[in-house]
């Protein structure tokens, strides 16, 4: 139960899916998440007005332009005044004061749409005032929004105060206008609409082949006094050409300009009208103001109320009652700094969703689980802050919801697609282990009543029945084996883990076991790392000895320094020479430039000689004297080099052996055996071996891992190319079960040779043989016998079974009858013809290239072919038989 529990947590872990179904897998979401923003795009407005809010609130508050002034009237001041509504002198005065002080533009939010009929004589007043002002835009407003009424009031609109040259725009539409009344309205410099869109203005509404401006707009245009044709359209831009500048406004596709908000209420200038009246009188009395009355002077004045029940108010980032005349000196402040919020349009939407469901989608498909989840966090933690540098910088709003929802679906699509084949997969093994202990109980069941029988038989003394038992109970021993190893191969290893990770070391990217062989290489490293002995690393091919020089550099005091490597034995004696001394121009041919040695790029650091051993007896002589005294001269070069190098050499030969033979040098030997590191072979480190496979494991794929069956075999294996080839084992091993989508090493994943080598388990031809023969050689016996061998492949059994016959053929002197009946082991006439069938498939094809008119060398030649796939084993019995049907040894059946 325990191996069972820890068998279903390991697959949970490293259960592998394959790259193209997990990109397929976020490809759909990344359709179905553009297909929702295309058809519902309002889903995600919520969610964006809130971001930006918390936008808001990180960028903090600042005060308006100084230039933009509010005057207005409050609840307390309206009933000083007398309630509302207001006597018009009051205005008229206002706007009197701030002309007579220099004010540059005056809007007035007040609605003065009918006349006073009891009090003409103020209406006159307050008309006059504003026609002698020159610079008084009133304000009017549309009582229906997205409605266009042909018989509007609008018509009444004085031509000069609308706009004709931009209508060709898809401007909202408006009816049932609001104006003041008429002396009023064609007194007034200008006039502007004040409806607003929550946190933003439409820049026109248009009405009657009319267009009317925006109030903010409109004031904003008197200030710099220039004419309504300077207002024009470039780029879904709205420009602005005065004399000496050019202002940018922004809108997106209905004509709305969104407001850039600086802070609170509380970052406008307010004054109360009654305080300015009040400072304006002690002005002109001679009086100190309590309000700095020339400060008015070439200011952007707005007038209006700001009193609760009386006005308008809205809901912005900073303020949930924002007084709307707010909004109007806000337009102001960002048209002047040329601080609009920048909207994205539906394109750039769509395009951004499209390359961060990419990315999202590539590191889903990273190999290890934990760089997936810091891949996907750090998108998101990016994206964000590049949406909130924009918004800080340049004021532009980059979508959100939509982009985190891609992200989210992207990441929980895959990550639940990742739980279903888990569970299927832990399903598969729970199955698949049940059957293989039920069917292994059943055998050691028989096994055990066989074993009993043949006790009783003992006693009793029956030869003949006491022989076919013996036989009987061979068999269900071997199938016992054959299931125990099945079985083996589907249960995962139990790889160093936790607290168990203390056995594995490293050092300096040398992988191995504290207890095991390397933990003396590593003592004796640290022990010679820090001095300038040359040092000789003796080992066998692949066994690590350039990864214990680098070791021995990276811990030395040249660390600092160059690591130069040079294989000896890859290099003639010509070109090594160069190599490592350099050469002068035209020192031989070819010797087009100068060039400098490995000695001399290794100069104050580490240079390894690898495979020192191989160097001719010449070349012996020049290096002797570089480890003497450091002294070089280049190939065709007369000057004396002298460098600072420790040399580190390798070799897989014994160089002892080699000087009692005369092929190295004695003393040059004595030289480079200052100190001497041994690396034992792979087959000596046999507690290294699963912590190796884990590390190779982990370099190509995280979650596959390896079965038992296979740790026991690789255990086994000589190793004769040692590390290095067993990382080539392994790498093969990963691509054949990442090909099927497996995330588990299997027997059949590895090489042919490897398999053979196991010691302790039942031989393969025989497994074969008693599995082909249980089927009774039929159809489907091969693919049987494939998965029932540790998941060969069926072309392994097949060159199995194919040399196995060819064995037979041979050992019984060519008569096909008797091989037939050695193969098949039944008196079945049915089995004997499926035998015999594939037999003589089998020879016809072994010698369908002899023909005997050529010579034999020829024939064997031509029939090279055969021998492909077919296990060494059998290469000698395939060769006899075709030397004996070349002479006429045996022949075919016509």
């Amino acid at each position: 139960m325990a191996n069972s529990e820890w068998n279903i947590t390991k697959v949970k872990k490293r259960t592998m899916i394959p790259s193209n179904k997990l990109f397929a897998i976020g490809l759909i979401a990344l359709i179905v998440v553009l297909s929702i923003s295309f058809l519902f795009p309002e889903l995600f407005d919520s969610f964006d007005k809130t971001f930006l809010k918390l936008e808001y609130r990180l960028r903090g508050e600042s005060k308006i332009d100084s230039s933009i002034v509010i005057l207005y009237l409050s609840n307390d001041d309206i009933e000083a005044l007398g309630g509302l509504p207001l006597k018009r002198t009051y205005y008229a005065l206002t706007i009197a004061a701030l002309k007579e002080v220099g004010a540059k533009v005056i809007g007035v939010d007040v609605a003065f749409s009918d006349e006073n009929i009891k009090h003409p004589e103020y209406d006159i007043l307050l008309s006059t005032v504003i026609k002698n002002a020159d610079n008084v835009v009133l304000s009017c407003y549309f009582k229906n929004i997205g409605i266009e009424n042909k018989n509007s009031i609008a018509n009444l609109v004085p031509d000069q105060l609308t706009y004709k040259n931009i209508l060709d725009l898809n401007w909202q539409k408006g009816s049932q206008i609001s104006l003041p009344y008429s002396k009023l309205l064609f007194n007034a410099k200008s006039i502007g609409h004040t409806h607003i869109d929550e946190t933003s203005i439409p820049l026109f509404i248009q009405t009657n082949r009319n267009l009317i401006p925006a109030f903010a707009l409109e004031i904003f245009r008197e200030a710099l006094r220039v004419p309504r044709v300077n207002v024009f359209m470039r780029s879904n831009n709205l420009k602005i050409q005065s004399v000496t500048n050019e202002f940018e406004i922004p809108f997106d596709k209905n004509g709305n300009t969104t407001i850039n908000f600086v802070g609170s209420s509380k970052s406008l200038n307010t004054i109360s009208i009654v305080n300015f009246l009040k400072s304006y009188d002690d002005f002109k009395r001679g009086f100190r103001p309590s309000i700095p009355i020339e400060n008015f002077r070439d200011k952007i004045v707005l007038i209006g109320i700001i009193a609760e029940g009386r006005s308008k108010f809205v809901v912005t980032p900073y303020d949930e009652e924002f007084p709307a005349i707010g909004l109007h000196a806000m337009f102001l402040h960002n048209v002047l700094h040329n601080k609009f919020l920048v909207g994205y349009s539906v394109f750039l939407k769509y395009l951004i969703i499209i390359l961060i469901g990419s990315v999202n989608i590539l590191f889903i498909n990273l190999k290890k689980k934990l760089n997936r989840w810091i891949g996907v966090i750090l998108l998101t933690v990016l994206y964000i802050l590049v949406i909130l540098i924009l918004f800080y910088t340049m004021h532009f709003i980059l979508p959100i919801a939509p982009v985190i929802f891609t992200i989210v679906l992207i990441t929980l699509s895959t990550y639940i697609y990742h739980q279903r084949v888990i569970k299927a997969n832990v399903a598969k093994i729970i199955d698949e282990k049940e059957a293989l202990n039920n069917l292994l109980k059943n055998k050691e069941l028989e096994l055990q009543k066989l074993e009993y029988q043949l006790t009783n038989l003992q006693v009793l003394k029956d030869e003949e029945q006491k022989i076919q038992l013996e036989k009987e109970i061979q068999h269900y021993q071997r199938e016992v084996q054959r299931l125990k190893d099945l079985s083996s191969d589907l249960q995962p290893v139990s790889m160093p883990d936790g607290e168990d990770k203390g056995v594995r070391k490293e050092y300096s990217g040398i992988i191995y076991c504290g207890s095991g062989p390397m933990e003396e290489v590593v003592l004796n490293i640290k022990k010679v790392a820090e001095s300038d002995a040359t040092v000789l690393i003796m080992g066998e091919s692949g066994t690590g000895k350039e990864l214990v020089a680098r070791a021995l550099h990276k811990n030395s005091k040249r660390s600092d320094k160059p690591f130069i490597a040079v294989n000896c034995g890859a290099l003639s004696e010509t070109l090594l020479e160069s190599e490592l001394f350099g050469h002068e121009k035209g020192a031989f041919t070819g010797a087009i430039r100068e060039k400098i040695g490995r000695f001399e790029l290794a100069d104050g650091g580490t240079i390894f000689l690898d495979e020192i051993g191989d160097v001719s007896e010449a070349f012996q002589i020049k290096l002797l004297r570089i480890i003497q005294d450091g002294t070089f001269e280049r190939v065709g070069g007369v000057e004396t080099k002298k460098v600072n190098v420790r040399i580190i050499a390798a070799t897989n030969k014994d160089l002892k052996q080699e000087v009692l033979e005369k092929n190295f040098r004695e003393d040059l030997y004595y030289r480079l055996n200052v100190f001497t590191i041994k690396i034992p072979p792979l087959r000596e480190r046999f507690e290294d071996i699963p912590i190796l496979v884990e590390y190779f494991l982990n370099m190509e794929n995280p979650e596959i891992q390896c079965s038992v069956g296979v740790m026991n075999i690789l255990k086994q294996y000589p190793w004769k190319g040692n590390i290095r080839e067993l990382q080539s084992v392994i790498k093969r091993a990963t691509l054949l079960a990442k090909s099927e989508g497996r995330n588990l090493l299997r027997l059949k994943d590895l090489l042919e040779e490897i398999i053979n080598e196991r010691t302790s388990e039942i031989n393969l031809e025989e497994q074969i043989l008693e599995l082909l023969r249980e089927k009774e050689f039929s159809y489907n016996s091969i693919s049987f016998t494939a998965d029932a061998v540790g998941g060969l492949n069926r072309g392994t059994v097949s060159e199995y079974f194919r040399g196995f016959c060819f064995k037979v053929f041979y050992e019984s002197g060519w008569d096909i009858q008797n091989a037939v009946n050695t193969i098949s082991q039944t008196s079945s006439s049915k089995v004997q013809s499926r035998v015999e069938k594939k037999f003589y498939e089998y020879i016809k094809n072994a010698v369908q290239k002899v023909d005997r008119t050529k010579t034999i060398d020829e024939v064997m030649n031509n029939s090279r072919p055969k021998f492909k796939n077919l296990p060494q084993k059998y290469h000698r019995y395939l060769n006899e038989m075709i030397l004996s049907y070349y002479n006429k040894k045996w022949e075919l059946k016509k």
